[in-house]
């Protein structure tokens, strides 16, 4: 868990926590504890509400905005103490990462449970307080990407003034970047994200620009096929989608 403050808007100060030293966590909660005018903090992961120190961080640690990234892996109970702990801040950001929908979710996220997440999100969004925005956050890999008809179905109905969509691409491993596309997807695929431009999404022109300028690179490809086929042994995971 990483913890970047702003105690006055000309200085910025990034704290790197080293887990393997179980003193750390609380001498950078009591080190931030000492300052009254933090502008930001900003907890990101792993999973920070995996943290056994998160809500201590949190509780004491006095900044004016929480930005916070999780994939809501978590019972209904840390995200009921988690909404508590936020009203204590101006402004919340919490960025929930999700790439795609169902088997190919839980494939690219191996651990993830989909319904979970689901179940999550609603949860969050019917009892997330007036100081809290969602973003939803994706990473389209050559892979994900492949679902993005049926993952904008989940997350459009969802956006809103306090629900925003911001997408990004994988640029690295470069197996899972939009080299190992093939061609035949992409016109479907540059249709379905010139209907996304119509809405307020971050990042979806670029990404229509990636797919659209990206050469396919069969070598590349021929390694993501090796390596889905190794992960679906070795996790015992059916690969959910076709690779060619």
């Amino acid at each position: 868990t990483g913890v970047q403050t702003c105690a006055l808007p000309i200085y910025r100060f990034f704290y790197d926590i080293d887990a393997k030293r179980s003193n750390v966590m609380e001498n950078n909660i009591n080190f931030l504890s000492q300052f009254e005018n933090i502008g930001t903090l900003s907890v990101i992961g792993g999973e920070p509400l995996f943290n056994k120190k998160f809500f201590s961080l949190i509780n004491n640690v006095s900044a004016d905005q929480l930005q916070l990234s999780t994939n809501l892996a978590v019972k209904q109970e840390t995200l009921n103490r988690l909404l508590e702990a936020c009203k204590k801040f101006k402004s919340v950001t919490l960025r929930v990462s999700i790439d795609a929908t169902g088997k190919i979710a839980e494939f690219t996220r191996y651990g993830l449970d989909y319904n979970l997440f689901c179940t999550n999100l609603d949860f969050l969004i019917k009892n997330a307080p007036d100081n809290l925005q969602i973003v939803i956050g994706s990473v389209m890999s050559s892979i994900t990407i492949r679902d993005l008809a049926e993952f904008s179905k989940m997350v459009l109905p969802l956006l809103s003034n306090k629900i925003s969509w911001h997408i990004d691409y994988c640029r690295d491993p470069k197996i899972q970047s939009m080299q190992t596309l093939p061609d035949r997807y992409k016109p479907e695929i540059i249709s379905q994200l010139t209907e996304l431009e119509k809405f307020d999404i971050k990042g979806v022109d670029m990404l229509k620009s990636v797919v659209g300028n990206t050469t396919f690179n069969r070598i590349l490809h021929q390694e993501l096929n090796h390596f889905m086929q190794e992960f679906s042994q070795r996790k015992n995971i059916e690969i959910p989608l076709c690779l060619n």
